[in-house]
Order: structure tokens, then C-alpha cells, then sequence
């Protein structure tokens, strides 16, 4: 007896993921590694980090922004 996925959608997204040439290493690792994991737990890892990153983000490019508006004399 055969069953289909439940998650064809995402089955077929994930596997051009992880063959696509330009995703990182660390990329296809961390889906390997979330699709491992509880579903909810997975996405709210993935949200926690997305978060963070936008987080950095914001900080650098406010701290690039303070910079560029103190003028040379700042470097």
C-alpha cells in the first residue's frame, strides 16, 4: 500500500533547496536539520532566527548610517 506525502508542496521546494547550486551549505544543513524536528518547533526556530538576523540587520545598517552622516572625521 502506498501513501502520498501530505507535504508534496513542501517535498518539492525542499528537494530543489537542497540541489540548487547557489544555496549554502549551511542552508541545506539547516533544513535538513529543521525538517528533523517537531514542525512547530521547527518554525519557531526559524522565526527566532529570522528575528535575530533582522535584529543585526537593523544594527548595522543604523551604525553605517551614523557614520556616513558624521563625515570623514569619524573614521
Amino acid at each position: 500500500m502506498s501513501f502520498e506525502s501530505p507535504t508534496p508542496k513542501f517535498d518539492r521546494r525542499k528537494a530543489e533547496v537542497l540541489r540548487a547550486f547557489d544555496a549554502s551549505a549551511w542552508l541545506k544543513g539547516a533544513v535538513a536539520q529543521l525538517c528533523a524536528k517537531d514542525v512547530e518547533d521547527a518554525v519557531k526556530d526559524a522565526e527566532l532566527l529570522l528575528d535575530l538576523m533582522k535584529l543585526r540587520s537593523d544594527e548595522v545598517f543604523s551604525h553605517a548610517i551614523r557614520i556616513a552622516a558624521a563625515g570623514p572625521r569619524s573614521i
